[in-house]
Formats: C-alpha cells, sequence, structure tokens
C-alpha cells in the first residue's frame, strides 16, 4: 500500500490555544489480485489545539470527506462510486 497526502492548514489563536482550517488531499494505492486499486480522498477538517505549556498538547478535529473508490475496491461498499463520510480525531501531543 502507498499513500500520498498533502495538508494546507491555516492557523488562528495564540500560544495556550490554536484552532485551524485544514485542507486534505490523498490517494492510496492498494495492490490486490495483481492489480493496483487507487481510492482518491479530499475533505475539509477543523480543529481546535490547547497547549498545556510548550511540550504538550491536546485537541479535536472533526473532518468532513469525499472519497472516490477504483471499480474494483469494497473499501467504502459503493466501488467505482463518490462517497461522504465523517471522522474525528481526538489527540494528545507531546513535544520534543
Amino acid at each position: 500500500m502507498f499513500v500520498h497526502g498533502a495538508h494546507i492548514i491555516k492557523s488562528y489563536g495564540n500560544k495556550k490555544d490554536n484552532s485551524y482550517c485544514n485542507f486534505i488531499f490523498g490517494t492510496c494505492f492498494l495492490y490486490k489480485r495483481r492489480d493496483w486499486i487507487q481510492i482518491i480522498l479530499a475533505g475539509l477538517a477543523f480543529g481546535a489545539e490547547y497547549f498545556f505549556d510548550t511540550n504538550f498538547s491536546v485537541g479535536v478535529e472533526p473532518q468532513g470527506n469525499f472519497t472516490k473508490s477504483d471499480e474494483n475496491s469494497l473499501r467504502f461498499g459503493n466501488a467505482g462510486g463518490l462517497n461522504f463520510n465523517t471522522a474525528t480525531m481526538i489527540s494528545a501531543t507531546i513535544y520534543f
């Protein structure tokens, strides 16, 4: 499996709390039964991160994503179709 992606982030906030808007684009290539399967993903996310100090933060990010599946992919239950899905990420980060 090969995954390629890009994020474009615009941040708002100060040193303690930070909110952001994130555009997501990526492709995923899977090798299955002697054939390559491609999945394309594009989406938008909004998030917020709170810094307890310069080395530790917690955050949350809701996302809305469009995915375009390959005709041979059953990953999203809609082979060859366009899907909309949602996701949420909760994070705790230690910075070194």
